[in-house]
């Protein structure tokens, strides 16, 4: 006896069609969550605090960030003290620094931080002391002056002024001024061909002018060539020496 089966599509295709609707709208949920919490931990902080407990660090978190962090103290450990400066830090920077130290985990589900104990730290030795974290970044001022030559005042265009250190840098303008942005700890060079490097730290000053010296040793090093100039240890070819009295007295 055989039997006829009636299987019927529309409904099966009713359901794929549902499934497939929920599954969209949980991933775009999930997407908007994660957005959400990207911005929470994208907020920058200003936080100081000397020798105090976990808990009140977390409460000052709170009133600077506008989030809520819930955590169970049989959980989550709070014992030690912390020492912490930031300035302008990004929030996760700051938990990532302050809790995974001491074995806390943590997530963030809407405007709330949900703080657990590690999985992988369940039995590992934790941060008890007083732990010191220091995220200040360093306090950058523009920098303004004018380079000029030693001897004779006239400004000094194209000189280099570089951060020392560093690849970070300008150039002097026409009239020989300059603009960088420089922390007052940094040292910045100065430098241009024919001339002694000197260095200068701003400190707290925001105006530095700098007067170059004449590298009268290095001059007689460098000779000047039709494609520009170089030093004589660099030259592969012949080089003769003309007398300018020497082009003066040339007939015309």
């Amino acid at each position: 006896m055989n039997f006829i089966v009636q299987i019927d599509w529309r409904k099966i295709m009713r359901i794929t069609f549902s499934q497939l609707v929920l599954a969209i709208t949980f991933t775009c949920i999930s997407y908007a969550n994660d957005g959400l919490a990207q911005h929470v931990l994208d907020r920058e902080v200003d936080l100081s605090a000397r020798k105090v407990s976990l808990t009140e660090v977390l409460s000052q978190l709170e009133a600077k960030t506008r989030v809520k962090f819930v955590y169970s103290e049989n959980v989550v450990s709070t014992e030690g003290l912390v020492s912490i400066r930031a300035r302008d830090a990004r929030l996760e920077i700051i938990l990532d620094e302050l809790l995974h130290s001491k074995g806390i985990a943590y997530e963030v589900i809407n405007d709330r931080i949900v703080l657990g104990k590690m999985k992988d730290r369940e039995d590992a030795e934790v941060t008890k002391s007083e732990l010191v974290i220091d995220l200040r970044k360093p306090l950058q001022n523009t920098i303004k002056g004018k380079v000029t030559d030693a001897a004779t005042g006239a400004p000094i265009p194209g000189a280099s002024v570089v951060i020392k250190g560093t690849t970070r840098g300008t150039s002097t303008d026409l009239d020989g001024n300059y603009s960088l942005a420089a922390s007052p700890e940094e040292v910045l060079v100065f430098s241009f061909l024919g001339y002694k490097n000197t260095e200068r730290s701003p400190g707290s000053q925001t105006v530095v002018n700098v007067e170059l010296e004449a590298d009268v040793a290095g001059l007689e090093q460098v000779v000047v060539v039709g494609y520009g100039s170089q030093q004589k240890k660099d030259l592969t070819g012949a080089v003769s020496v003309v007398n300018v009295q020497d082009l003066v007295q040339q007939p015309t």
